[in-house]
């Protein structure tokens, strides 16, 4: 597989930030940091590649999804599973 999408519905307008955790926690990618979305389905394409622009190894990832509210009030997260295999 080429890449991977990473699909979220915001019911308000909020400062996204979406990462790709290693199964250490150690984070492997920032696909977005404390970047305003506008309420509704919103989509980051990850192609399996590192932050430092190398392809990952096979394996379970995790992706943080943190989503907090314009005015500061209210937060949200979610977390999802993805396989990767080679």
């Amino acid at each position: 597989t080429s890449g991977v999408n990473v699909n979220y519905n915001l019911s308000i307008s909020a400062n996204v930030e979406v990462k790709v955790l290693g199964a250490t926690g150690n984070v492997v990618r920032h696909l977005t940091s404390r970047s305003s979305r506008t309420a509704g389905i919103n989509q980051h394409s990850w192609d399996l590649r590192s932050d430092t622009n190398t392809s990952v190894p096979a394996g379970t990832y995790t992706v943080d999804i943190k989503a907090v509210s314009i005015d500061g009030k209210s937060t949200a997260r979610q977390i999802s599973t993805v396989i990767v295999t080679r």
